[in-house]
């Protein structure tokens, strides 16, 4: 069936008849994740306004999500979790704490995710970059899209812009494929890198571009004898048709990053036509 919520603004569900009729994203991806009977259930977001005014959204397998409006999240601090450190880091990015919040949109052991579409993420970032610059922060900032332990994850076609911190960061993770999409992230946000590749394997980026407040695309695996300790180094990594145009010269911007964090090592990277 196709559901319209009342309260989410006509969040549509297509999946099977089991799914019902609800009243949020969070809620529409969670029945979405209940579904057992087979298939790709899909989310799908008409044009318009879209706020997510609720926790941040955890993703499952198998599952699709189209974008055709503009979703924007909420910055309420209050709403996200507070999360341990990644393994291969042992410590928050952000500030040196051992909790970091939790991500925009998380998938963690996921398979065969896909999030495309025509519209917009918008991570409402600049109370996040205020914080930061005032010295406010005791958890780390959040990145906006996360996928940890996964396998076969795809992002295409999107505007994501205004990420607290990093923008995508795949980790530990293998088979990511980035196609067509544009980071907006103003010059002054600082460390909102476009795409974090972090102990993954055979990732793909193409076709894309990058307005950032720090690198376009970063390769990292691990900080000192966390990153070590975890040995997982990032490799197969495949970058083609890139564009990283910072609006301002921030004396931070690079196009293409290796490291700093690669404790774990890095291999195999092709960048072409950059």
């Amino acid at each position: 069936m196709i559901g319209r919520s009342t309260l989410a603004g006509s969040v549509e569900i297509a999946t099977s008849p089991t799914c019902e009729v609800i009243t949020s994203l969070g809620e529409a991806i969670g029945r979405c994740c209940q579904f057992q009977g087979g298939g790709n259930p899909t989310v799908v977001l008409p044009e318009g306004l879209h706020v997510v005014d609720e926790a941040p959204l955890e993703l499952c397998s198998d599952l699709t999500i189209i974008i055709d409006g503009y979703l924007k999240f909420t910055n309420d601090e209050s709403l996200f979790p507070i999360l341990p450190p990644l393994p291969s880091y042992g410590i928050g990015r952000d500030v040196p704490s051992n909790f970091t919040f939790h991500p925009l949109i998380r998938g963690e052991g996921v398979k065969n995710v896909v999030l495309k579409g025509m519209g917009t993420v918008d991570g409402s970032g600049l109370p996040w970059w205020v914080k930061h610059f005032a010295g406010n922060m005791s958890v780390s900032r959040p990145p906006l899209m996360e996928f940890l332990y996964s396998d076969g994850v795809s992002i295409e076609d999107l505007v994501i812009k205004d990420s607290p911190f990093w923008t995508i960061h795949p980790y530990a993770s293998s088979n990511i494929r980035i196609n067509n999409i544009t980071v907006q992230n103003p010059p002054v946000a600082p460390n909102t890198d476009g795409v974090d590749v972090d102990s993954c394997t055979n990732v793909t980026i193409t076709n894309s571009q990058f307005y950032v407040g720090d690198d376009g695309i970063s390769i990292k695996s691990g900080l000192n004898g966390a990153g070590r300790d975890f040995d997982m180094p990032s490799s197969n990594v495949h970058i083609e048709n890139i564009t990283v145009h910072p609006l301002i010269d921030n004396l931070s911007t690079n196009g293409i990053s290796i490291g700093s964090e690669m404790s774990g090592g890095v291999r195999n990277v092709t960048v072409r036509n950059l």
